[in-house]
């Protein structure tokens, strides 16, 4: 086998070795908590994928100069070789990762939570404001790794037999067979007590531990007993969320208990929040039958409920006087606003939010006029002129092109509509 096979043997090792072990590193990510703070765990797995490649790159060309010296040397021999070479080491590699793995225990396939319990020393008074940290316990492991804390409840504090019992919940997600949990109240009372759990607790560690002592400074006397803090802790399983409820059955149950007569207000959401045929046609029934009340929707200061009624206005067939007026009403506002927004330059704080509110409230109002007038057979264009008007007669620039354009289109279509009526 010539030297040029040899080296594509190992180019075909090399991109094996450097797939396997960058899977392998990307499993080493969760296994061994590798922080993805500032891309580091992908510098991580793309290191070592490339490391793996280089290394594969010798062992496979190693293995075919070996393959060549021996008896019937070939190409897929070689290969061969040289690939299960590079499975295997990566299958040791792998198991031996797996087993030094910190892997989150379970009990069930669940993952596991620790209630604590603080027992605070008779006289001690807690923080009724907490500094910028905050009074937090959380699970600490040999060399300063720490798991996700949690507050501690202090809201939730008992005094038993002159003891402020204080409890808290922090996740356990490490198997590491030494492991501590850090409580801290302030700067003053800060704890660390030894967690005496077995690296995969089991059912019987889901009962209350014996209360245990902190460590403390040896540099210093042994507080009395009297003064110390103390913990116990149990293992709990986290219980998974329950399903959220389906959209429609919540409608549903909140449709059927609306009132007897319910006012049009609260039917509208109903029509344009999670419609259902049953329920619009219901409500549409409703807005034909009391047009009066959609009038007074209409004219509604509140947005939300302003634009529901303005879109409920192109429901009814024979558009009631007091709808058309109310929606008259509505886009003589507009131009109400437009002429105040007229005054405002582009510093003023409210310039861009009256903008914004006024394209809202045109957009709604537009199509229920187009609506009502080819209902009742009258001329569009007064409303509308009056709107586009005011939008192009603005000393500092247009601002408000977004109605202007829209406006100057309903414009054209009822200038057509006009001619080919009275040609």
């Amino acid at each position: 086998m010539s030297w040029l096979a040899s080296f594509f043997i190992a180019v075909i090792s090399g991109i094996l070795g450097l797939i396997c072990t960058g899977f392998i590193a990307s499993l080493c990510v969760d296994w061994f908590r590798i922080s993805s703070r500032e891309g580091a765990s992908g510098y991580y797995v793309i290191f070592i994928a490339l490391l793996g490649g280089v290394v594969s790159f010798i062992i496979g060309m190693v293995a075919a100069r070996y393959v060549a010296a021996g008896a019937s040397p070939g190409f897929l021999k070689g290969v061969g070789v040289a690939c299960g070479a590079i499975l295997g080491i990566s299958l040791i590699v792998l198991a031996l990762c797996r087993l030094s793995a910190d892997i989150a225990p379970e009990i069930d396939g669940r993952p596991l939570k620790l209630d604590i319990e603080v027992r605070c020393p008779k006289g001690f008074v807690l923080p009724d404001t907490l500094d910028e940290y905050g009074a937090t316990a959380e699970v600490y492991l040999p060399g300063g790794r720490r798991l996700p804390g949690h507050d501690l409840r202090l809201q939730e504090a008992q005094l038993l037999d002159g003891h402020w019992v204080v409890p808290a919940t922090v996740p356990l997600t490490t198997s590491v067979s030494k492991k501590f949990v850090s409580v801290r109240f302030d700067k003053d009372n800060s704890l660390l007590f030894g967690l005496f759990l077995r690296a995969h607790p089991k059912q019987s560690d889901t009962t209350w531990s014996t209360w245990v002592e902190p460590a403390w400074d040896a540099g210093k006397p042994e507080p009395p007993k009297e003064a110390k803090f103390n913990m116990r802790w149990r293992v709990q399983v986290v219980q998974p969320e329950p399903p959220p409820p389906d959209p429609e059955v919540v409608r549903a149950e909140q449709f059927a208990a609306l009132k007897a007569d319910p006012s049009l207000a609260e039917l509208l959401p109903f029509l344009f929040e999670e419609p259902n045929d049953e329920r619009s046609a219901i409500v549409i029934k409703a807005i034909n039958e009391r047009q009066v009340e959609l009038a007074e929707l209409i004219r509604s200061t509140e947005a939300t409920t302003r634009e529901y009624a303005l879109r409920a206005a192109e429901y009814p067939e024979q558009p009631a006087p007091e709808v058309v007026e109310a929606v008259l009403a509505e886009g003589h506002a507009i131009a109400v606003g437009i002429r105040a927004f007229n005054t405002l330059t582009r510093d003023d704080a409210s310039f861009y939010q009256v903008r914004q509110d006024l394209n809202t409230r045109f957009n709604y109002w537009k199509q229920a006029w187009w609506t009502i007038h080819q209902r009742i057979g009258v001329d569009g264009r007064p409303p509308v002129k009056e709107i586009h008007d005011l939008t192009v007669d603005r000393v500092t620039g247009n601002a408000l092109d977004e109605i202007e354009v829209n406006a100057r289109v309903i414009l054209d279509e009822l200038n057509k509509s006009a001619l080919e009526k009275n040609p």
